[in-house]
């Protein structure tokens, strides 16, 4: 058996053990918390651009042809939210006619679908800890019905 020790003998003892186990695993942990962050992050700048493209689908229902208005209603849903999307992020919608996707022409007829696409590039926190800022292309994309 072992002799017996006092408490407070044995915890003055491995007080040093524990800060080096602290240092060793404090570095792992907060980049674990980036990461998750950065993944929080993501999540939520998918979900305002999905919004973003679907109230731009809603308008382009009413106003197939009205491109610029389009890009204006992406825009602003997700400049609420805190997210700047420029017009080249928001490729021209596209109309279904008979199983094929163009470009939305001036004569769109009812009952068409009108897809409305947003690209967006979003810049991760954690690659800019160690290799420099990189980017993550998001691209969402509605589909709804011309009335």
């Amino acid at each position: 058996m072992y002799p017996k020790q006092p408490l407070v003998h044995r915890a003055k003892h491995s007080t040093g053990q524990s800060l080096v186990e602290l240092a060793l695993t404090l570095p792992l942990l907060i980049l674990i918390l980036i990461g998750v962050l950065d993944l929080g992050r993501m999540l939520n700048a998918y979900v305002t651009i999905q919004n973003a493209s679907r109230e731009g689908a809603r308008y382009g229902t009413d106003y197939p042809n009205d491109i610029a208005g389009i890009r204006q209603h992406v825009q602003t849903e997700a400049a609420n939210s805190g997210i700047t999307i420029t017009n080249a992020m928001i490729p021209d919608p596209t109309v279904q006619n008979d199983g094929t996707y163009k470009d939305a022409p001036n004569n769109t007829q009812p009952n068409q679908s009108i897809t409305v696409r947003v690209n967006y590039p979003f810049a991760l926190i954690t690659t800019y800890l160690f290799a420099g800022q990189q980017t993550i292309q998001l691209s969402v994309s509605a589909t709804m019905q011309i009335k």
